[in-house]
């Protein structure tokens, strides 16, 4: 006794063997494929840039597209050296309200002469970066010296802006 099988029911089986291999092919390329990682992007909404800044310390403010992360960090940065190889970290970790950030900037000292120029950066580091930022901070609280230092591997910057610093007097 033989069976006999229909095109139609064929074409069907062939259909289903076919849909089940591409299911199967894709899960296994979404499951080893590497993670890429994808950044927020962002805005600085104050200080806007080339503003002149008055306030000593200030907070800048500014907003992501979308949530950081696992795994990063956000900073605020800033450097007086033209070549922006050089930072300083500002305050501590920014820990965004959803979508919208902010984080205090301290332009250099009191005592530093006005009319000079910085660069600011909003960045994302990773777990090391982050580390070695709290690090900084707690060892220049502890000696009185905020050395300028460079940004760590793998720092993504977000967003940027230049202000010139417009006060010595802290008001």
């Amino acid at each position: 006794m033989s069976i006999k099988s229909s095109p139609l029911a064929t074409k069907t089986i062939l259909l289903i063997i076919i849909i089940i291999t591409n299911t199967i092919f894709i899960t296994i390329i979404l499951l080893y494929s590497p993670k890429k990682k994808f950044f927020p992007r962002a805005t600085i909404i104050y200080p806007v840039e080339d503003k002149e800044i008055r306030e000593y310390p200030f907070t800048a403010k500014g907003t992501l597209n979308s949530p950081i992360p696992d795994g990063w960090h956000l900073w605020l940065l800033h450097s007086p050296d033209k070549s922006k190889n050089s930072w300083y970290p500002q305050g501590g970790e920014i820990y965004p309200d959803l979508l919208n950030w902010e984080g205090r900037i301290w332009l250099g000292s009191r005592d530093d002469k006005i009319d000079k120029q910085y660069n600011i950066q909003l960045v994302l580091v990773n777990h090391i970066g982050n580390i070695r930022f709290r690090n900084y901070l707690a060892d220049s609280k502890r000696s009185g010296q905020y050395k300028m230092i460079s940004k760590p591997k793998n720092t993504k910057v977000l967003a940027e802006t230049t202000v010139t610093r417009k006060t010595n007097q802290g008001k």
